[in-house]
Parts: C-alpha cells; structure tokens; sequence
C-alpha cells in the first residue's frame, strides 16, 4: 500500500478535477496554485468563495492494489 494526496476541486458544487499527487509538498503546490488563481488571499475569501461552492480539498489516501 502506497500513501498518496488527492485534490478535489468544486466550481459551483461541482466537481471540476481531481489529481492524485506522490507527496504532500506537491498537493500544498497544487493548492497554493489554485488559491492564487481564485484570487484567494486568506480565510475570509476563502469562506466566501465556499458559499458559492467553490472549493479545494486536500485527502491524504492509500492506494491499494
């Protein structure tokens, strides 16, 4: 069993892509990534933009065979 990060990324509740990375660090990435394309600069706007169903999520995971 392998331990890897999946992204989950919501446009108005929705799933719009979802990406399975090898590390944590390359997850965080991803996720700083999408915060500065939405224009996300704290807790606030994140919320905000939650309200509208626009999210990103980070799970930890086991890949199994």
């Amino acid at each position: 069993m392998i331990d890897i990060y999946v992204t989950i990324e919501l446009l108005q509740g929705n799933i719009a892509e979802v990406r399975a990375y090898w590390n944590e660090h390359m997850a965080g990435i991803a996720e700083q990534r999408w915060l500065k394309d939405n224009d996300i600069k704290d807790k606030l706007d994140r919320e905000g933009k939650a309200q509208n169903g626009t999210e990103f999520h980070v799970y930890e995971c086991t890949l199994e065979e």
